[in-house]
């Protein structure tokens, strides 16, 4: 019978019919893994899933909101002269067959050290409101807004902030930041080798809570970039704590 890793295979990449006689709990252990919303295209002409169906057309209507929210954030931070980065949701997203197949939750961004502050405050005089006390967590704050979360980041989770050689590195990834479209939607990302790593340092600091997160279902190219992260474009570093 069908498993979970069955569907992710068949509806990413084969298309081919598997055999599925339960698919209720195959559905509820891929939304405690977020990737619930993958197969969406797959089940319609597959599996009789009418709750799971509907679960995918909520979870591709999230991504829109979401990406729309991230427009505005980025409008207005680029209008006052911040230069950021997203970091994984859209920048995850785009190493899928499809973007919008993945689920996206809030907006996590980063920034220079030396716009952190600025950044915090202009969220906060542009309606952001703050969602938990500043000291809570040391590597970002976080904000609501119109029911839309974000992460305001000054460093990358596990890079301690002691280490200036990596965190000069994606400082330096802000300034050689691409930008990339989805939707009609143009966002920025660290180069793609930083951007690699990043994901699989996020995937690692994630780990305890999921077994898979939606970057690892995603395309094999993804493995490629993260791979690549580790070799000579980033200096050949053995570990980052």
């Amino acid at each position: 019978m069908a498993d979970m890793f069955d569907i992710l295979r068949v509806s990413l990449f084969t298309g081919e019919d598997v055999p599925v006689t339960e698919w209720k709990p195959i559905f509820e252990e891929m939304k405690q893994q977020t990737v619930a919303a993958l197969p969406g295209e797959w089940l319609s002409s597959h599996i009789d899933a009418p709750s799971w169906s509907l679960f995918c057309m909520s979870s591709q209507a999230q991504w829109i909101r979401v990406l729309h929210a991230q427009d505005a954030l980025l409008q207005l931070l680029e209008a006052n002269d911040i230069p950021c980065v997203i970091l994984k949701g859209a920048a995850a997203a785009m190493a899928y067959p499809r973007p919008t197949l993945r689920t996206m939750g809030d907006v996590d961004f980063l920034v220079k050290r030396s716009d952190f502050e600025k950044a915090a405050a202009l969220l906060e005089e542009n309606g952001y409101v703050l969602t938990h006390e500043k000291d809570f967590v040391s590597h970002h704050y976080g904000y609501a807004k119109n029911h839309i979360s974000f992460e305001l980041h000054r460093r990358i989770p596990l890079v301690a902030e002691m280490d200036e050689m990596w965190m000069s590195r994606f400082e330096e990834g802000i300034d050689a930041r691409e930008w990339h479209e989805t939707e009609g939607y143009r966002f920025p990302t660290l180069p793609v080798t930083l951007n690699g790593l990043v994901l699989m340092l996020l995937s690692s600091y994630y780990q305890s809570a999921f077994k898979i997160r939606p970057w690892v279902a995603a395309d094999h190219r993804l493995d490629d970039v993260c791979a690549h992260a580790f070799g000579k474009n980033v200096g050949g570093a053995s570990a980052v704590t």
